[in-house]
């Protein structure tokens, strides 16, 4: 059976992860109107220093507070500002400090595994909700390349078919970004694409650009398949049946 074809409904996806308050407001996202919408957003904000989305930033406070931890007293407020077209952003820097701050707080310098596998679609805004909106994987991972910039502007990711698998890849045109806001986004990216698709073996192989850390062993349990550091750009590779 293709992949595509085990993607579960809305439905069935709030129940098994994401039935909490509030998610009655994905139904406006699921429009032709709305995605007009998260289209002239992602389109029309012009290239500028790297920022990730407030929303997605919310992501290492809910986490920390959950661990018991006061994040608003480790991390100070969120330096919210707002891009041309009105999305609450955050600069870049404060994110690659604010997940360091934590895993030195918390002794684990996997942190980003830790954080990205607790995603939701509103740490990932309106590009969240797009993505429940999708028929199947292809179409999933197609809307995440397009309007990725409305949560990760920083470098561009495009999407690569090779025979039955398919790439999806970040240069360092912007720069390097860093082990922990790497390793959170593509473990964000890759949680949020299980969760889509019912499929918890679903990564084939992980690319990193930065350099191995002293234990490996979180990556492999969280991606299953190789995990590989040390590589030209990041990448992630998933089969297409």
């Amino acid at each position: 059976m293709r992949l595509c074809e085990r993607v579960r409904s809305y439905n069935e996806l709030k129940i098994a992860r994401w039935g909490t308050p509030g998610l009655t407001e994905a139904t406006y996202f699921l429009t032709n109107d709305a995605m007009s919408s998260v289209s002239r957003a992602a389109n029309q904000t012009p290239p500028t220093s790297n920022y990730v989305a407030a929303t997605y930033v919310q992501l290492l406070y809910d986490y920390l507070n959950a661990h018991g931890h006061d994040a608003l007293a480790l991390l100070g407020p969120m330096p919210v500002e707002r891009s041309p077209v009105g999305l609450e952003r955050v600069a870049l820097g404060f994110w690659e400090q604010s997940l360091a701050a934590a895993s030195a707080l918390l002794g684990d310098p996997a942190l980003g595994v830790a954080v990205g596998r607790t995603i939701t679609p509103r740490h990932f805004g309106l590009l969240g909700y797009a993505v429940l909106n999708c028929a199947n994987l292809g179409q999933a991972l197609a809307r995440m390349e397009r309007y990725h910039r409305l949560i990760y502007d920083v470098n561009p990711a495009r999407i690569e078919v090779d025979g039955d698998r398919v790439e999806v890849r970040w240069g360092v045109e912007r720069g390097l970004s860093g082990q922990l806001v790497d390793e959170t986004g593509i473990a964000a990216v890759v949680q949020i694409t299980r969760d889509l698709t019912g499929e918890s073996q679903l990564v084939e192989r992980v690319c990193f650009v930065n350099p191995p850390p002293p234990d490996t062993t979180p990556h492999e349990r969280f991606f299953g398949g190789e995990v590989r550091f040390n590589q030209p750009e990041t990448v992630i590779r998933v089969p297409l049946e």
